[in-house]
């Protein structure tokens, strides 16, 4: 029971030292990002370039505001021509449908026809065979295993 025990003991320090190291690993990376981050703002706070840039970035969006606002009402203005071919491409696709189904029927038709056309002579030679064996066993006689003779009799 001892070595349980000393082996528990020795994977729960493990453990532990591993756990400390990991968030002792993401302090150090949290605490880094951290100041660049302080550095950044106090820049920015600082600089005059970024309030130079403020009136003209808002100008900036209110050009953009402005181009989507024309855009969405052209959009609307060409949504009934957006309909329109819509509606003509599911009619398109609706003929489309019809005329396969007649392709694939006449398809059908045409292998099955095929088929019969091919299997007919089979069919009927198999059974046309079956008479012309008959009628040369017929003609040969009746040969069995009592009656066939393979001497002449005295």
């Amino acid at each position: 029971m001892e070595p349980r025990l000393v082996i528990f003991i020795g994977f729960s320090a493990l453990a532990l030292i591993i756990n400390t190291a990991m968030i002792f690993g993401a302090y150090k990376a949290l605490s880094g990002m951290s100041e660049k981050i302080d550095k950044s703002m106090r820049k920015l706070e600082i600089g005059a370039q970024a309030r130079e840039w403020l009136p003209k970035m808002l100008t900036a969006s209110e050009a953009a505001v402005k181009a989507t606002e024309n855009v969405k009402d052209q959009l609307t203005g060409f949504e009934p021509v957006i309909q329109r071919i819509h509606m003509s491409y599911a009619d398109c696709l609706a003929k489309t449908d019809v005329r396969m189904g007649l392709v694939c029927r006449a398809l059908n038709f045409t292998v099955d026809m095929a088929d019969r056309f091919v299997t007919w002579p089979i069919r009927h030679m198999s059974s046309a065979a079956a008479g012309i064996q008959g009628v040369f066993s017929f003609f040969r006689g009746s040969e069995n295993g009592r009656s066939a003779r393979s001497r002449q009799t005295r």
